[in-house]
């Protein structure tokens, strides 16, 4: 089987690239090869889904049938790329060979694995795709006590998810505060308390030493010495990109699939896009970014030419009881200076550098109606 362009991987990104290709009139033949079931969702839908109660099948926008039909392209579920030939332009999946004469990777990426991760952990879940909501789900209703281990955005966001439906969720951050790659202390600690109303206990300068995984419970030994007892526990310690394939063939990597601006790899008639890549020294592994890079992917697949431009991006924090928008630089050393404005009504904070020139922002509360004027200052920067 031979097609103009081979996709491996169907997440967000994949699908993205596939819409942007039949919206410009591209009648290539495409063919997806994925481990999965081959299902369109909408991923961030997933930090939510237990306070909307949502089922596996409320998340899925279309099967892979209904995908395939729509989009007229082949999506090959359940297959297991095991081997690629750049040469040749073959990619063996199941034992079978497809062809291509242009090549995606969309290969995403993996919840990261402690050191304490080890095999036979029944109750210790992630919620990065579809498949993992699956397994997860039933385990998660049932369970009235939950350890939300990692305190980024994911984890901040379930945990809060998890609280409004009555769970006893405790959040464990080795680092010193949560969201610590987002907001400055003053903002964490207005959204620590609010998290705190909602019952909701936080540990930071705390780690998960060890997790013995008993019949009615998990007991985790923490980083004090101390232990922590739950029905179950979610990683959200951060996302490590699949490079493995780009690897296997020469392609370069760094943080992860290093691509161009027009989202080619190293390797000839290789591309690549979203959660796997690296572009610009950065790995953005956001919505915006994945749409404007899917666009410019598109438009090069078909034959045109184009090249990734990316404006600041907005991040929007999804905890309904204090929400949070951030754009540009917002923590680290290379801000120079903070302003603060912080009423009842919530925190507008701007990050400058030693021009004067600002850098980013936060802003959250009811404050939250001025991100898009202050992203469009930033954007004028």
């Amino acid at each position: 089987m031979r097609s103009d362009i081979v996709i491996i991987g169907s997440g967000f990104a994949a699908y993205q690239v596939i819409k942007s290709l039949r919206r410009i009139g591209s009648g290539a033949s495409i063919t997806v090869l994925t481990a999965d079931s081959g299902d369109d969702y909408n991923k961030p839908d997933l930090s939510h889904a237990f306070s909307a109660k949502q089922s596996l099948d409320d998340l899925i926008v279309s099967s892979a049938a209904e995908f395939s039909n729509k989009y007229q392209v082949s999506v090959m579920s359940d297959h297991r790329v095991d081997r690629i030939d750049v040469e040749a332009k073959l990619v063996y999946a199941n034992g079978h060979p497809f062809g291509y004469d242009k090549l995606v990777l969309a290969t995403g990426a993996n919840t990261f694995k402690p050191a304490f991760v080890t095999k036979g952990l029944s109750k210790l879940y992630s919620l990065n795709n579809l498949e993992e909501f699956a397994q997860a789900k039933g385990a998660i209703d049932r369970s009235k006590t939950v350890s939300v281990i990692g305190g980024g955005l994911i984890g901040v966001e379930l945990a809060l998810d998890l609280a409004k439906v009555g769970k006893k969720v405790t959040i464990i951050e080795p680092r010193p505060r949560l969201l610590a790659a987002l907001v400055p202390d003053y903002v964490e600690s207005k959204l620590r308390r609010n998290l705190e109303q909602q019952d909701i206990d936080i540990l930071t300068h705390e780690s998960v030493e060890s997790v013995d995984d008993q019949v009615d419970m998990q007991t985790l030994a923490l980083s004090s010495g101390r232990e922590l007892s739950c029905d179950a526990a979610l990683l959200c310690t951060g996302l490590v990109p699949n490079i493995e394939l780009a690897t296997q063939i020469g392609a370069k990597t760094d943080k992860g699939i290093v691509v161009n601006k027009g989202m080619q790899t190293s390797v000839s008639s290789v591309y690549a896009i979203g959660d796997c890549v690296e572009l610009d020294g950065q790995v953005r592994a956001f919505l915006q970014p994945i749409v404007l890079s899917a666009t410019v992917l598109a438009k090069n697949l078909a034959g045109q030419q184009a090249t990734v431009t990316l404006p600041p991006m907005m991040i929007k924090v999804k905890t309904p009881s204090y929400p949070i928008q951030l754009a540009g630089t917002t923590v680290g050393e290379r801000v120079d200076m903070w302003r603060f404005e912080s009423s009842r009504d919530g925190v507008v904070s701007k990050a400058y550098d030693q021009d004067s020139r600002l850098m980013g922002f936060v802003v959250t509360g009811k404050k939250v109606d001025q991100a898009f004027p202050l992203l469009r200052e930033l954007a004028s920067q």
